[in-house]
């Protein structure tokens, strides 16, 4: 049976996960007994728990709740750069759609509704993930910053003072008014009575938070209510990547080069399928002519070995597969790289035959 090992976070009261390692790497905390696990033991024994639940084995008791589960005490969300979560939101959802998801978030560790729903999917997953992201972002900055960060909208940058600038360039153009808060809830739909209202507040920041904010219900947080939402942004953020860390670090160590071929989710969707198969060349090889073309595959192949060399380089917590199957994928992709080349030259000397003979050459 899985260990009860403490949430680390919920049991030493305001510690963060990384104080609360500090402490019981020490082997006790209040006379309380603690055996730290390493990563590789746990999840295993996770997923032998999972396993044992979906197949009806474990007694009802048995289903742990996250605070329940053993967990390595190192286990935490990995940080993520901005340009990273800007590309991810752009493939995945788009700006508008994942602030409103981050919005709908808020509103549940609120109390006010309840949690979004997951479909499984890649994309509706990259979608959760970057919404409470989007919300982290947002609770790490002022007031303003924050209601302009849960805002939905279509100016460049995310912080009060550009949003009121654009508003301001917008001049006497209701139209232009109207495109910047199209998809912001709350405010007037006709565009006239929305240039009235924004005609004097887009020149005084603190009222333009403040009917952005009450329009869309937002909260004027204090400092105990901050603390309170990080905890359970935390929780939130962990338990996503304890269920689904691997299709998450997949996506954000091939984004990069996901945006090179023009068609990032594909890309994506495309690296994922080959490491599904990897260690099996014919498998992995049909995979991806599924996909793509000969001439594609000569694009793409280089890319995807160039994000497995990357993935390699990364430590072993951010890397979305073990590093045998992460070498093995790269080892079948340069036998694959030869295999297109050959095919493409078969191609064209088949369609040269053609020209020559005026009739479909057969080999």
């Amino acid at each position: 049976m899985v260990e009860q090992v403490i949430n680390a976070r919920r049991a030493f009261g305001s510690q963060t996960l990384r104080e609360a390692k500090d402490h019981l790497a020490s082997g006790t905390w209040n006379g309380l007994t603690v055996r730290v696990r390493q990563e590789k033991d746990i999840d295993s024994e996770i997923r032998k728990t999972e396993y044992r639940q979906r197949s009806g084995l474990d007694a009802p008791t048995d289903r742990k709740t996250l605070g329940e589960r053993t967990l390595s005490l190192d286990a935490r969300s990995l940080p993520i750069s901005a340009d990273t979560l800007g590309k991810l939101a752009k493939v995945f959802g788009g700006d508008i759609e994942t602030t409103k998801l981050a919005q709908s978030y808020l509103k549940h560790f609120l109390g006010q509704q309840s949690m979004p729903k997951q479909d499984g999917s890649l994309n509706n997953l990259l979608q959760h993930y970057v919404a409470l992201n989007k919300l982290s972002s947002a609770l790490q900055g002022n007031q303003g910053d924050f209601i302009a960060k849960m805002t939905p909208g279509n100016w460049a940058d995310a912080k009060l003072e550009v949003l009121a600038q654009q508003l301001q360039e917008a001049g006497d153009d209701p139209a232009k008014m109207k495109a910047l808060l199209a998809e912001t809830e709350g405010l007037p739909e006709d565009p006239d009575e929305l240039h009235a209202m924004m005609k004097t507040l887009r020149f005084n920041p603190e009222a333009l938070k403040n009917k952005l904010r009450d329009a869309q219900g937002l909260p004027d947080l204090d400092q105990n209510q901050l603390k309170a939402l990080r905890e359970h942004l935390d929780d939130a953020l962990l338990q996503l990547e304890i269920d689904d860390g691997s299709r998450i670090k997949l996506a954000r160590n091939s984004i990069e080069k996901g945006f090179e071929t023009g068609d990032p989710e594909r890309f994506i969707e495309s690296y994922s399928g080959a490491l599904q198969h990897a260690g099996n060349f014919l498998h992995t090889f049909t995979a991806l002519i599924k996909r793509h073309t000969t001439a594609e595959l000569r694009h793409i192949i280089p890319l995807m070995k160039q994000t497995l060399a990357d993935e390699l380089q990364l430590d072993q917590e951010e890397r979305s597969t073990d590093k045998i199957k992460l070498e093995s994928l790269l080892s079948e992709l340069s036998f694959m790289h030869i295999s297109t080349t050959l095919i493409e030259k078969i191609d064209s000397l088949l369609k040269g035959l053609q020209r020559i003979y005026g009739q479909p050459a057969a080999v």
